[in-house]
């Protein structure tokens, strides 16, 4: 195995060495952070402060070299002009060989596995997580657990609670727990990645979006956020609807609504990915309502306790201090003044909730009226990323991934240009969990990377809100 890995990785040309070099350095700063601290819990746990600085530089560098090289593949990905620059055989290797280096990080720069961990091992046992964090101290993984997340409820959907119960196995061993979670949510993916190369073989841009994305490599297979669950069953969703599998495609987004509820942002696309009469967009509206109902049903079964358990978990995150959004940025500068809770940050939270309406209308209407397939495809992307970015109180790096596939499938080059630099920036603020909070460095880099990422949140909005549905709404020739 090793062996073979030595030649694949040999086999490469320069600027794939430097993407791969750039995601083994993040995977060897994850261990380095382990050895650093002797444990792997990410909260409340950090190096002594010249090797978590160290930690940051060395992060900084190789996410450098990993998204910009992206940046280039991504580049020729789209330039049908540019097959010879990147084929897709060289797209499909480095897919794998990427997920295998990106496979082997540790918990780095985020609690939400072990919290996980504890979710998934307490319903194991019978124990209620989604309406009450009363079980939470009875959890093997509590310790791994910062103390200001414990009384939170299970913010995600049944399925991704069944997905992370394999970690009641390891008996409070994180290694164990990790191997067991990563296999079982690995070998699907694995399998999701062989269908959409082989059902797929020509569409180098909606596999160097998706499977070679430096944020996707991070944030699923090397951090394991529960995204990871979703994003393998909406893309393989997405290949077999191509393929003409509708029913198939509509299951597979359910199941993804219900391993977590942001995945409904997604649905534009199942519904309106291939031309259709109205009846028929009916039709398969109502099959989408069925299936979600179906699939919550099933899944949600064992740990029903009346409407709460899902209207608890909602109205937790809705009570959640707002965090990387413009509302957050804006918080702090009010706290600064005499008023602690100041009308304009309600202002600024109403604003940006009713831009987004209006964006994600206009985006709708011409998805509607359009309705061809690469207008479909970017106005499922746009729709996700207005609400994640301005809608949306909370932002996280993972919360992008649910529109790779999408912007795989269609990409303006304004989106991309925006895109690349979003991948790039949204994980800088997080970086900032490897050093201790008594760092110097821990303020100036959470307003430097948090205000880019804001700023960015609002960059080329014209270009890509407006002028790339106009043009995408024009009148075939």
């Amino acid at each position: 195995m090793r062996a073979r890995l030595a030649a694949a990785i040999a086999a490469l040309a320069a600027n794939d060495r430097a993407y791969l070099a750039g995601l083994a350095l993040l995977t060897a700063c994850s261990w380095g952070r382990w050895l650093a601290t002797g444990s792997l819990k990410v909260d409340d746990n950090y190096p002594p402060a010249a090797i978590a600085t160290l930690l940051l530089l060395l992060l900084v560098v190789g996410w450098t070299l990993l998204v910009g090289s992206f940046s280039g593949m991504l580049a020729d990905a789209f330039d049908d002009r540019r097959v010879a620059a990147l084929p897709a055989a060289r797209v499909r290797r480095l897919a794998f060989v990427g997920l295998a280096v990106a496979s082997l990080m540790l918990p780095m720069l985020s609690n939400d596995l072990f919290q996980l961990f504890s979710w998934g091992s307490l319903a194991a046992r019978g124990k209620d997580v989604f309406t009450t964090a009363s079980a939470f101290p009875e959890s093997e993984w509590h310790p791994y657990v910062s103390a200001r997340w414990v009384e939170t409820l299970c913010h995600y959907g049944p399925l991704s609670l069944v997905a992370a119960m394999p970690s009641a196995l390891a008996h409070g061993n994180p290694w164990v727990a990790i191997v067991l979670v990563r296999v079982c949510w690995l070998v699907p993916l694995v399998a999701v990645m062989l269908v959409s190369f082989r059902l797929l073989p020509s569409m180098r841009a909606f596999h160097t979006m998706l499977w070679l994305n430096p944020l996707w490599l991070l944030e699923g297979p090397g951090q394991l956020h529960c995204d990871l669950v979703g994003l393998t069953l909406v893309s393989a969703g997405v290949v077999l609807g191509l393929r003409g599998r509708k029913v198939a495609a509509v299951l597979l987004y359910a199941l993804a609504v219900v391993s977590k509820y942001t995945f409904v942002f997604v649905g534009p696309w199942f519904l309106l990915f291939d031309p259709s009469s109205v009846r028929r967009r009916a039709g398969r509206a109502l099959l989408m309502v069925t299936a979600i109902g179906a699939c919550g049903a099933a899944f949600y079964a064992p740990f029903w306790l009346g409407l709460r358990t899902i209207t608890a978990p909602i109205q937790d995150i809705l009570a959640e201090k707002p965090g990387g959004t413009l509302v957050e940025v804006v918080g702090d500068l009010a706290a600064l003044g005499s008023s602690p809770s100041p009308p304009v940050v309600a202002a600024v939270s109403l604003t940006l909730k009713l831009v987004t309406a209006v964006v994600g209308a206009r985006v709708l209407y011409v998805m509607l009226k359009r309705n061809g397939p690469e207008v479909v495809a970017l106005g499922t992307g746009a729709l996700i990323v207005v609400a994640v970015t301005l809608g949306a109180p909370k932002f996280e790096p993972w919360y992008l991934l649910p529109a790779l596939p999408f912007f795989g499938l269609s990409c303006t080059p304004p989106w991309r240009r925006w895109l690349a630099a979003a991948v790039g920036l949204s994980v800088l603020p997080t970086f900032a969990n490897v050093l201790p909070s008594s760092s110097p460095i821990v303020p100036v880099w959470g307003v430097l990377s948090t205000g880019a990422n804001v700023a960015w949140f609002l960059a080329m909005f014209r270009a890509r809100y407006l002028s790339s549905f106009a043009d995408a709404s024009a009148p075939a020739e």
